[in-house]
């Protein structure tokens, strides 16, 4: 793909995304169309609706949650993906929502305001005692019945009947993640980082006073906080260390497919790790809270005003061009990924008086190469076939 190619993508991509974002017109599905791998906004979400956390059991079924309305008439919100649509949920509270995780499609947590734990079952959302009133602002489990949760002053513990309250003081918390259940960590303020070892809770030296706010990791060995004013971490087994992120704006989630592909989102940031350094991606403009994947092919990024998808291969588009006639056919298949088997139309209700149509051309003189209808061919560079006409005798 050209450097030229490339620009244009980013350019049309970001002109559509000023438009979406000022409110010009507003569509439920933004279909990919770029040309290249990279960001593109998939869903535009509904005004005064920010997402914060993200999740899913596969990528066909994938829940966002966050907040609608405007102080201090907030509500709590859910999104749902079946792999074609998001559609917004009923959930049954008016509390904002901040985190999700789930063990299966049917096992979903979310967690919010004032205590608030709701459980999805595949059906429906229903609310969960927590016995507490703090926020609750991240959530993860090993399994359906070892499931943590970190929030303002707060850890929560599931055993897969009740949760249970660790004592944790004067300490606000904003993310949380394990490698297993007895090696879970949770992160938050003045640097602080909390160890779990499977008994016990204690504290980790960061080397790091301000805002920590999510936290991933490939292994018990390899695991990254991020927080503001660019701030990305990393702890080897031993100890934290500061890694360069190139950056200064806040960071505010991070999730990786292994080791040598981690992505990092924050304020009009998204940064990605190669497992040699950061570096920052080229995205439709806004502030991103939260990232999830189940695989380097299936990312998803929620912010303030939409949902990015990352599209990891080439994506090629083919056109259908009457060549003389009118009422070209339209590929709704298209655009297709790089090495894709495309399947060519008919005529459809394309004509042209005084001609019958009688195949495809890749040139509209027809010296290129001709496809009759319901052939295929292997995809890899944008594709227009032209219409090649018999003039009718009688």
């Amino acid at each position: 793909m050209s450097k030229l190619k490339r620009s244009m993508a980013v350019s049309i991509l970001f002109v559509f995304a000023l438009a979406l974002f000022s409110g010009i017109f507003t569509i439920p599905m933004i279909k990919t169309v770029q040309a290249n791998p990279g960001w593109v906004s998939q869903y535009s979400i509904p005004s005064s609706t920010l997402l914060r956390g993200i999740w899913g059991s596969s990528s066909t079924d994938v829940f966002a949650v966050g907040q609608t309305g405007t102080y201090p008439n907030f509500n709590g919100t859910i999104f749902h993906y079946d792999g074609a649509t998001w559609t917004q949920m009923a959930i049954g509270t008016t509390m904002r929502l901040y985190g999700i995780w789930g063990s299966s499609s049917t096992d979903v947590f979310a967690v919010g305001d004032s205590g608030t734990i709701l459980h999805y079952n595949g059906t429906a959302w229903s609310t969960m005692t927590s016995g507490t009133s703090n926020w609750l602002e991240s959530i993860w489990g090993s399994s359906s019945t070892d499931i943590f949760v970190a929030g303002v002053e707060t850890i929560l513990h599931y055993n897969g009947n009740s949760w249970s309250r660790y004592n944790v003081s004067n300490i606000n918390l904003q993310g949380i993640w394990g490698s297993s259940g007895n090696d879970v960590f949770a992160v938050g303020m003045s640097g602080t980082i909390l160890h779990y070892n499977g008994t016990a809770w204690s504290t980790m030296a960061s080397n790091y006073t301000g805002w920590i706010r999510s936290i991933w990791g490939s292994s018990s060995t390899d695991v990254f906080a991020v927080g503001d004013s660019g701030t990305i971490l990393h702890y080897n087994g031993t100890d934290w260390s500061k890694m360069t992120s190139g950056i200064t704006n806040n960071l505010r989630g991070i999730w990786g497919s292994s080791s040598t592909d981690v992505f990092a989102v924050g304020d009009t940031s998204i940064l990605h790790y190669d497992g040699i350094g950061w570096s920052s991606m080229s995205f439709p403009l806004d502030n991103f809270y939260g990232i999830w994947g189940n695989s380097s092919a299936n990312i998803f990024a929620v912010g303030a005003s939409r949902i990015l998808y990352y599209q990891t291969t080439d994506t090629f588009t083919v056109t259908y061009d009457a060549n003389g006639g009118s009422n070209s056919p339209t590929d709704s298949n298209s655009p297709y990924n790089d090495g894709a088997t495309v399947s060519v139309l008919g005529a459809g209700g394309m004509s042209r008086t005084g001609y019958t149509f009688s195949k495809w051309n890749t040139q509209a003189d027809g010296s290129g190469t001709e496809y009759s209808p319901g052939t295929t061919f292997t995809i890899s560079a944008d594709t227009t076939l032209y219409a090649q006409w018999t003039i009718n005798t009688y």
